[in-house]
């Protein structure tokens, strides 16, 4: 009875008052608030202030099948940490406002926004990502250049050659440049050589199950692609093929044997893996 009664206070409980994270660093002051709702977080905003003067004062990102209506949560409130920064993300001094967000449930969506300084403006640039069901690992300064790069993973892979939770998705990079992210991940071989090793790995253990091995394997062969690996790649896919590992399971609704290497290389191609 007493739990039953601590469960009905929780859900009736009016939300918790607004609250707020700040940071600054020099003449910028970015704020993000928000307010817990029954479920999640509602009223998020965003305002920025330079120099004295707010130059953004501004709902958060919204997400559908809301159209647009739903907010993003502040990724890192259910864990009361901050969700916001001051990030040097491209090549100029300036520091970039980036916030963290995400959609809540077990697999979907981190998202980022930055404001980028537009001095011929005197205004910020937004630039909203959506990083779908890929993983997100945050801005860092991969290559030690003294701006952050954004790493994650590709989410066009997702449920497109094995099903959707045994598709692992290649690594991805992204700088921001001239206010837009730019796809870099090229830069990065020490990166993607390990994050190849490890799928490599992981496709020796699930290569006897077909859903799995062919999810597995696309992202194995677009890595190898990302390396310059071509040659490696196609023969991979050829033995692969010929050890019966691409093979597939009536109705399981995902390509196989040959069709399999032939939708693998044209979607390759069309995502920018293959030139």
């Amino acid at each position: 009875m007493v739990a039953a009664t601590l469960v009905l206070t929780a859900v009736l409980a009016p939300p918790a008052s607004a609250k707020t994270e700040t940071v600054t660093r020099g003449n910028v002051t970015a704020t993000l608030s928000y307010q817990q709702a029954d479920f999640g977080f509602r009223n998020v905003r965003v305002r920025v202030v330079r120099d004295g003067a707010q130059l953004v004062n501004e709902r958060g990102p919204g997400f559908r099948p809301c159209g647009g209506a739903c907010d993003f949560w502040p990724l890192f409130a259910p864990v009361d940490m901050s969700s916001i920064f001051l990030r040097n993300l491209d090549e100029d001094p300036e520091l970039e406002v980036l916030g963290e967000f995400y959609t809540g449930g077990a697999n979907c969506c981190p998202a980022s926004r930055i404001y980028d300084f537009d001095p011929a403006r005197t205004a910020y640039r937004r630039i909203d990502r959506n990083w779908g069901t890929g993983a997100h690992r945050g801005a860092r300064d991969i290559d030690g250049d003294g701006s952050a790069e954004l790493e994650s993973a590709d989410a066009r892979f997702r449920g497109l050659f094995g099903c959707n939770a045994c598709t692992p998705q290649p690594v991805q990079i992204f700088k921001l440049r001239d206010g837009r992210l730019v796809d870099v991940t090229r830069r990065f071989p020490g990166l993607i050589e390990r994050d190849l090793r490890g799928l490599i790995r992981l496709y020796r253990r699930a290569r006897r199950e077909p859903l799995a091995a062919r999810g597995v394997f696309a992202a194995v062969t677009a890595e190898r692609y990302l390396l310059g690996r071509g040659r490696v790649a196609r023969r991979g896919l050829a033995s692969a093929l010929a050890r019966g590992e691409l093979r597939g399971v009536k109705g399981d609704g995902v390509a196989a044997g040959r069709a399999y290497v032939r939708r693998l290389l044209n979607f390759l191609r069309r995502a920018g893996y293959r030139r």
